[in-house]
């Protein structure tokens, strides 16, 4: 029980490239998912960011909860750039609030990697995911199922990130999100690790993802031919 987890929020969103816009909706969802963080047993540290102004620090029962699983918590919340989410997309935000905890979370920059996962999504086998990882690798899962055709996306809703390799490669990517022209974080980041020798590898256990995309509005859902071809493509794609 050692890893560092973000989560990052929005509860308020600004993206003109999202569908679920209700606060309190999303607020429920995301309080769900990081109890359900708070409970793992993989996970020691978790860092929570909203763009939005919301402040989970006045949250008494998610405090509660991180001092009964011996979990040390901190929540940090600023307003985004508005404009540039609004007009580029949520990834310019995600992005955006990494290089934001980065210049002002002490436990972040003390951490030698961390994971990150974006907040209304629940990994429901986290902590098999976790067992099965090494600290001093970065893992970021490919996009796409087929291992014979070009793929040039890596998966940003949950992976884990050497510090050193965040912030020497990919702290800096966001400002050139723009979804309008189909240029998204996941192949900003992707380009960026490749480009230094391609400085990942497929997670060993695939995240389950459990939760509501707010692109879309609609339900993560993986069948079980969907999985058996994800880990076949893993394999064919080891490294």
């Amino acid at each position: 029980m050692n890893h560092t987890l973000v989560i990052t929020s929005a509860v308020y969103v600004n993206s003109n490239f999202t569908v679920l816009t209700d606060a309190k909706k999303r607020l429920e969802q995301y309080v769900e998912s990081i109890k359900f963080y708070l409970s793992s047993t993989q996970i020691k540290n978790i860092i929570i960011c909203d763009n939005s102004g919301f402040d989970y620090s006045s949250r008494q029962d998610l405090a509660t909860l991180a001092r009964e699983n011996d979990k040390r918590l901190e929540c940090y919340s600023f307003h985004g750039d508005k404009d540039n989410i609004f007009k580029k997309g949520k990834g310019y935000g995600e992005g955006e609030m990494l290089k934001y905890l980065f210049s002002e979370s002490k436990l972040l920059n003390q951490q030698a990697s961390f994971c990150k996962v974006t907040g209304r999504l629940v990994v429901n086998n986290i902590d098999q995911v976790l067992k099965a990882i090494k600290k001093d690798q970065n893992y970021f899962q490919i996009i796409g199922l087929n291992p014979f055709k070009k793929r040039d996306k890596i998966d940003t809703r949950f992976y884990h990130c050497k510090t050193k390799t965040f912030v020497d490669y990919l702290i800096n990517e966001y400002p050139k999100v723009d979804d309008n022209s189909g240029v998204y974080l996941e192949h900003l980041y992707y380009n960026a690790l490749t480009l230094h020798r391609r400085l990942f590898r497929n997670f060993k256990t695939i995240p389950d993802f459990e939760g509501v995309s707010g692109s879309t509005g609609l339900p993560y859902k993986r069948t079980k031919f969907k999985l058996f071809i994800q880990k076949l493509a893993n394999k064919v794609l080891a490294h």
